[in-house]
């Protein structure tokens, strides 16, 4: 027999999952059905009228209603959509096209950055296609009712999971269109909304993410080192917890040495961070990430945190599934990767047993 209060917890855990399912159901665009395993899809033709009823020659049938002729979706060009990618990463490609298709308007500058907000028929924009859609849906986070899983009301608290990353800025798509940053200007108040600068062309971003995903997609097969045309980011000399430098720790008072998170800067005293001697040797050879910035090390994302796990002696992140053997579920002990283990033997959190 379970206790009320325990019952009352699941009933609270079971209202919860099936608002959030219906919350879902609702949503006008298509969705994943955990429920039924079933990848659903909005339609009009589910409610039907009076006025479509039809008369039926059988006698085990009432009424019927007329069948809707299925239509295939329009397929968009990928010739188009390719020609419109190569031309948005290149800016002089991109103003040689302008000047031989319009040649009046050539002098017009064509935007950087195409924000949320804009509308999907702009001038400068041509028009938005399906391609440039799922750019924008694949890294919009849907806060909704801050309804987080139920997995987080009776789970098991020892689990290795990420922090949560803050919510005080909305994150939204980054734009293919790289480059176009010169005549930036901060926004009101002197406030930079774009601080993450790309090192390779200049574009700036308002997210780590955001310039992550252009690095990537944008600079993939760029080998040559190009000159900065931004500020890069400033690595901080104090410790995010002590407020402390690498002359000293305000915790213990002594000297010693920071450890700089390789994508936002942040800095840190081992010690304020709980590392042991394996990770500091490991953040010297490979870098660190800090909490808000921890990706995959295999796929190089940071989505799906539930299921990302960190090594214990290089602090590492890797997705369960992006393992080989991939991993169902967190480990609750420590946990050592397969680099690792090679490389301290014995001395790793958890050492590969041989047999």
């Amino acid at each position: 027999m379970i206790t009320e209060a325990t019952y009352l917890d699941q009933l609270r855990s079971c209202a919860k999952f099936n608002k959030r399912l219906i919350s879902q159901r609702r949503r006008p665009y298509p969705f994943f059905d955990q429920q039924t395993g079933i990848a659903q899809r909005p339609s009009n033709h589910l409610v039907r009228h009076i006025s479509d009823r039809c008369p039926t020659r059988s006698s085990l049938e009432a009424y019927r209603y007329t069948a809707h002729k299925w239509k295939a979706n329009p397929k968009v060009s990928f010739d188009s959509v390719e020609f419109k990618y190569i031309v948005g990463t290149d800016p002089q490609l991109k103003a040689a096209v302008d000047h031989l298709m319009n040649p009046e308007q050539a002098s017009i500058p064509w935007p950087t950055e195409v924000s949320n907000e804009s509308s999907s028929t702009s001038k400068f924009s041509g028009g938005r296609t399906n391609f440039e859609h799922v750019e924008v849906e694949d890294f919009e986070q849907d806060d909704g009712e801050q309804d987080h899983s139920d997995e987080d009301d009776w789970g098991d608290k020892k689990r290795k999971r990420r922090k949560n990353v803050q919510k005080d800025v909305p994150f939204k798509g980054p734009s293919r269109r790289g480059g176009g940053s010169a005549n930036y200007t901060p926004g009101p108040g002197g406030v930079d909304t774009r601080p993450f600068v790309c090192q390779e062309c200049g574009a700036r971003y308002k997210s780590r993410p955001g310039l992550t995903y252009h690095r990537i997609h944008v600079h993939e097969n760029d080998n040559t080192p190009k000159s900065p045309k931004g500020r890069s980011s400033q690595v901080s000399d104090t410790c995010d917890f002590c407020q402390g430098t690498k002359s000293e720790n305000k915790n213990t008072g002594k000297a010693e040495e920071l450890i700089h998170c390789k994508d936002c800067g942040r800095s840190g005293h081992p010690s304020c961070l709980k590392f042991n001697p394996n990770i500091i040797i490991s953040a010297k050879r490979h870098g660190w990430q800090c909490i808000e910035c921890k990706s995959c090390a295999v796929c190089g994302t940071s989505e799906n945190d539930a299921k990302l796990l960190f090594c214990d002696d290089c602090d590492r992140g890797f997705h369960c599934y992006c393992l080989n053997p991939p991993l169902v579920n967190p480990p609750e002990d420590e946990w050592s990767c397969e680099q690792c283990q090679r490389e301290f033997g014995e001395k790793a959190s958890n050492p590969l047993r041989r047999l």
